[in-house]
């Protein structure tokens, strides 16, 4: 994986590499090319704050060194997290 991610190949704009075994919803694997919009409303050392636009199924990445105990939350209700 390290040899793809230094490549010519990947593009960090549009992909993401998953380590091997993550499992991923099935609606996941069918969508190609889906986008959102993403609003930042408020960003800290301990906290994100963005607005999402975008269909049911999306997967959103964030680009940035996972902390035990972040949480995170859709439409007011916690959903789970993947490192």
């Amino acid at each position: 994986m390290p040899a793809y991610l230094a490549g010519d190949k990947f593009n960090p704009e549009t992909e993401v590499v998953l380590e091997p075994g993550t499992a991923l919803p099935q609606e996941l694997k069918s969508r190609p090319n889906q986008t959102a919009v993403v609003h930042y409303k408020q960003s800290s050392s301990d906290s994100l704050d963005i607005t999402v636009q975008n269909s049911p199924g999306n997967l959103l990445v964030i680009n940035d060194v996972f902390y035990p105990g972040w949480k995170a939350w859709i439409d007011q209700q916690q959903t789970p997290m993947r490192e």
